[in-house]
C-alpha cells in the first residue's frame, strides 16, 4: 500500500506543479508601455561634391514629429544622372528603460517599437522607413545624427493603410537592460524608392502622429521559467513531505 500512496503522491505533485507553473507564469508576466522622454530631430544636408555636411539640432518648437528626404541629382552628358545632394531629416526618440522594475531572473519575451504613420508620401515605388537603435543619455544630442546600428527596415506606403509601423527590438532592447542602460535611443530616417524616368530629384516623407497618438515602446516580460519551476517544485515537494510526515505520526499512533 505504501508503494501505491507514494505513486499517488508523486503523480499529485506532477498535476499541483503543472498548475503551479501556468499560474505562476500569468501572474508574474507583465506589459510596459513607455512613450519617449527625449524626443528631437536633425537636420541635415550632404553633399558628395564638394564633400562636406551640415547638421542642425532642431529645437521642441521646429520639432514636425515626422522624417522626410530629398535626394538631388543632375544630368550629365553623355545623359546620366548624378548624385549631388541630399536633404533629409531624422526623427530621435529616447525611452528611459533604466527605471523599470525587472527582477534579475526577468525575460524580455517581446519588444516592439510602434510609430504611427500618417501622410506618407513618395515620389518613387515605395518610401521606406529605417530604424537605428543607439544607447541614449536622455537629452537631444547632435552627436546622435549618424549613432547606433541598423535594426529593421520597412515600406511605409504599404504600411499607411493600417497607420503604424511596428518594428521588433527585441534583442536591442534585451542587450540595453542586460548592460544597465538608462534610455534606449532610436534613430529614424526615410528612405526613398529609386529615381523614376524622366526626373531629377526623389523625395519621400511620413509624419509620426495619428489620433495625436506618439511612438510607443512595448516591453512584454515573463519570469524566468527554471525560476518558476523551482519555485513550483519546492511546492509541491513540500506538500508531499507533510503529507508523508503526518501519514508516519498517524501510524506511530495506532501502534501504541
Amino acid at each position: 500500500m505504501s508503494k501505491l500512496y507514494h505513486k499517488i503522491a508523486v503523480a499529485f505533485a506532477c498535476t499541483a506543479l503543472s498548475f503551479t507553473l501556468v499560474a505562476n507564469k500569468e501572474a508574474q508576466a507583465a506589459t510596459f508601455n513607455l512613450t519617449p522622454t527625449t524626443k528631437f530631430a536633425i537636420a541635415e544636408t550632404i553633399a558628395p561634391s564638394p564633400p562636406g555636411s551640415d547638421s542642425v539640432l532642431l529645437g521642441e518648437s521646429e520639432y514636425g514629429g515626422g522624417v522626410s528626404t530629398t535626394i538631388f541629382f543632375v544630368q550629365r552628358s553623355p545623359p546620366r544622372y548624378s548624385y549631388v545632394a541630399t536633404e533629409q531629416t531624422r526623427q530621435f526618440y529616447e525611452f528611459p528603460i533604466g527605471s523599470l522594475a525587472f527582477d534579475t531572473n526577468t525575460i524580455i519575451t517581446r519588444a516592439i517599437l510602434d510609430i504611427p504613420l500618417d501622410n506618407v508620401t513618395s515620389s518613387s515605388v515605395y518610401m521606406g522607413l529605417h530604424l537605428y537603435g543607439y544607447v541614449g543619455n536622455g537629452r537631444p544630442d547632435i552627436g546622435d545624427s549618424r549613432a547606433g546600428e541598423f535594426l529593421d527596415g520597412q515600406d511605409a506606403l504599404y504600411r499607411y493603410p493600417f497607420h503604424q509601423a511596428e518594428f521588433d527590438v527585441t534583442n536591442f532592447i534585451s542587450q540595453r537592460v542586460s548592460n544597465g542602460d538608462g534610455f534606449a535611443g532610436f534613430r529614424v530616417l526615410a528612405a526613398p524608392g529609386p529615381l523614376q524616368p524622366g526626373v531629377s530629384q526623389v523625395t519621400g516623407s511620413a509624419i509620426f502622429s495619428y489620433g495625436n497618438n506618439q511612438p510607443t515602446l512595448i516591453i512584454e516580460t515573463v519570469p524566468e521559467p527554471t525560476t518558476i519551476f523551482g519555485s513550483a517544485l519546492a511546492l509541491a515537494g513540500a506538500g508531499w513531505l507533510k503529507q508523508k510526515k503526518s501519514s508516519r505520526q498517524n501510524k506511530t499512533t495506532s501502534q501504541h
